[in-house]
């Protein structure tokens, strides 16, 4: 690894990788690839054009693990989740009831308070959904 990268808090999703391997073997990335290459948070550049949210899905229902599948919203101070509760076709697991979860990552990084049902969360609660 190059000594000089210095890493960033900002956020990437996995789709970065690839663009970025490309970006450091001086390979030009595809226009139609998605990601973006890390290249220049790495190296300390700011990007104003960078993502201010990144998306997650996990589908695989309590597969292998006691993850429920769910699909949410990350910014860098908040993360909404839905937990939809549906195993997708998967054999031998059964539905769980949907829930919803809501972190203040700054205050609550280990996201043990589920902020969700707060009434005063409710534009907040609007303005990720979107």
């Amino acid at each position: 690894m190059d000594a000089h990268f210095i890493g960033s808090n900002d956020l990437v999703e996995k789709t970065d990788f690839a663009p970025t391997i490309l970006d450091y073997a001086g390979i030009s990335v595809p226009p139609d690839m998605q990601g973006k290459s890390l290249m220049p948070l790495l190296r300390g550049v700011e990007r104003e054009d960078w993502r201010t949210a990144i998306y997650c899905h996990h589908w695989q229902h309590l597969l292998h693990s006691q993850l429920m599948a769910h699909y949410g919203i990350r910014t860098k101070k908040h993360k909404l989740i839905f937990f939809y509760g549906l195993p997708l076709g998967l054999k031998d697991y059964s539905p769980t009831a949907p829930e919803w979860e809501l972190f203040d990552l700054m205050a609550d990084p280990r996201e043990m308070e589920n902020m969700y049902h707060r009434d005063e969360n409710s534009k907040l609660r609007d303005s990720l959904k979107l």
